[in-house]
């Protein structure tokens, strides 16, 4: 298997990625090695869930997803040695364990308890390596049935957010590994489903060598603390897209360019239709449409770039957003189309003379620091939580939140959009 080599954050960490295999089992021993982070991952991407029609704008009602959400069956040791080790198998009996709910901290649970500290570590370190004896494990297992329907496309498996090492496993077959808690991790699960019942098992460990990196003023607490979900696509699709918004000199008209990339799984050349729409409302500002050939196995990336006139520019007093309609459509088989839906603002940022601007104005910072904390749930943060948080800024003029300590809930920055 081949090796790539990163050099992350201009350290001299080094880490290895392996091509996907399909192993029944892993050696479990990636929380230990700074040069693994992650085994059969699917790239970062920018987020969204595609639509397959331009009418839906709610995941929940897709036919393209399926909430995993809920009741697991769980296991939890405080001693790696006493994890159970064949967990994964399809007839591995687990009626004797207790359930759990997803997402949910351990600690809440009443499984071990949170700690605090600040930049302290929460064991004793001997860099690179996590703790051996004390380094608590979490084992999830939960019976899901799939459809030949919802099989007929690529099926991902998303968490949203799992902390701090996972090994993933789908009817027997080690899948892969993640660690990075508050960054997504998604594998592309098709070769490992099947019409009927699945049986998917995770491993969790409370610490690893990427706990080193997570040392930060917080309650340290472990689980799967976000959503997690199966959504199927096309084996053409649309695999990320980028925009830049920004400001001209004049801080009148906007700059509004960026990418849109589609991947094309297939044996065969394919021809799809791409098109993008910027609407007011309404009423379109920008509307774009192009023919691409993807070839076998490859990338292609659309480019766009326009200027908005008499853009309305985004701020904290007058939130003005223009929504983005991405869409990519087979025009034989309406089945395969994909359709995305995002919100977009112009603002600029910027420092002249020492002196901070915002589109163009200098204007006060008046800000909060803000962890994902709830004193009922620990990490795992409600809607309704994040709404009354974004109220009491507003109610108290506040204009700027510093996301304390990393990539916060996406739903928390859609909210501060508006």
């Amino acid at each position: 298997m081949k090796k790539i080599l990163f050099v992350l954050i201009g350290s001299l960490l080094l880490f290895n990625c392996k091509e996907p295999s399909l192993p029944q089992i892993a050696k479990q021993e990636n929380h230990y090695n700074h040069q693994i982070f992650e085994e059969n991952k699917l790239p970062p991407r920018a987020t969204y869930f595609s639509f397959e029609t331009a009418e839906i704008s709610n995941k929940e009602e897709s036919k393209r997803f399926i909430n995993l959400n809920g009741e697991w069956k769980f296991n939890f040791v405080k001693d790696p040695k006493n994890r159970p080790t064949t967990f994964h198998n399809t007839h591995f009996d687990d009626s004797d364990w207790e359930t759990i709910p997803v997402p949910a901290n351990w600690e809440v649970e009443g499984y071990d308890y949170p700690i605090y500290l600040d930049e302290r570590y929460p064991f004793d370190t001997a860099w690179p390596h996590a703790p051996e004896d004390y380094n608590p494990v979490g084992t999830y297992r939960k019976t899901i049935q799939l459809s030949e329907a919802f099989l007929s496309e690529d099926v991902i498996i998303h968490f949203a957010g799992a902390k701090s090492a996972m090994y993933l496993y789908i009817n027997g077959r080690y899948v892969g590994y993640s660690q990075g808690s508050k960054t997504p991790a998604e594998f592309n699960i098709s070769p490992y489903v099947k019409e009927g019942n699945n049986v998917f098992a995770i491993q969790m460990f409370r610490w690893s060598d990427a706990s080193y990196l997570e040392s930060q003023d917080f309650l340290r607490m472990s689980g799967i603390e976000r959503d997690v979900y199966l959504y199927s696509q096309p084996k053409v699709y649309i695999s990320d897209y980028h925009v830049y918004t920004n400001l001209d000199d004049s801080y009148s008209k906007g700059i509004f360019k960026g990418t849109v990339s589609i991947n094309n799984t297939t044996n065969t050349v394919i021809t799809r239709e791409v098109k993008l729409d910027l609407l007011e409302g309404a009423t379109p500002i920008v509307s774009s449409e192009k023919i691409v050939e993807v070839p076998i196995g490859s990338k292609v990336d659309v480019v766009f770039d326009n200027i908005i006139e008499k853009v309305k520019k985004w701020s904290a007093e007058e939130p003005n957003l223009y929504s983005l309609q991405i869409a990519l459509e087979d025009l034989a088989n309406p089945q395969n189309n994909q359709y995305i839906k995002r919100n977009v603002g112009f603002k600029s940022v910027e420092i002249k003379r020492s002196q901070v601007l915002f589109n163009g104005e200098p204007f006060y910072i008046k800000g909060v620091d803000r962890h994902e904390t709830d004193p009922y749930t620990g990490h795992v943060v409600s809607k309704e939580s994040m709404e009354r948080d974004i109220k009491l800024m507003k109610q108290n003029n506040i204009n700027a939140v510093r996301s304390s300590h990393y990539p916060n809930d996406p739903y928390w920055l859609e909210l501060c959009d508006t």
